[in-house]
């Protein structure tokens, strides 16, 4: 990855973090907290081997583009549970409000299927995780 790729993944995890503490707050929901942390500390630790992998191995470009879209993928099952907080802390206490939630739930699981796929598509590689 160049220097600007890393700074500007930097911080969108930054970001990313930032609007998962949101989502915590509006909504009150730890369940949304501790899967959308997770799915970030596992991304940031494959983005940041990957980007080591990449400087010493120099893949294909079809291979970074691969990872490239998974990453993507997983940015924007990242704002949808976002979006999907935001509709239910708007709507809490008011009739209907499970609806809201189940669609909380299933953008959460939604990201964390998004950060596994981008885990298993670094390691496929031959990326160190662990």
């Amino acid at each position: 990855m160049r220097e600007k790729e890393i700074e500007r993944l930097f911080w969108t995890i930054i970001a990313s973090m930032a609007l998962v503490a949101l989502v915590t707050v509006l909504t009150g929901c730890a369940t949304a907290y501790r899967a959308a942390g997770v799915s970030q500390v596992t991304v940031s630790a494959a983005m940041h081997a990957w980007g080591a992998y990449v400087a010493v191995e120099h893949p294909p470009a079809a291979t970074e583009l691969k990872v490239k879209a998974a990453y993507e993928k997983w940015q924007i099952a990242q704002f949808r549970v976002i979006d999907a907080a935001q509709t239910y802390a708007a709507k809490v206490g008011a009739p209907g409000v499970w609806a809201e939630e189940k669609n909380l739930e299933v953008a959460i699981n939604a990201a964390a299927q998004a950060a596994a796929d981008l885990v298993s598509l670094v390691e496929s590689f031959g990326v160190k995780l662990r």
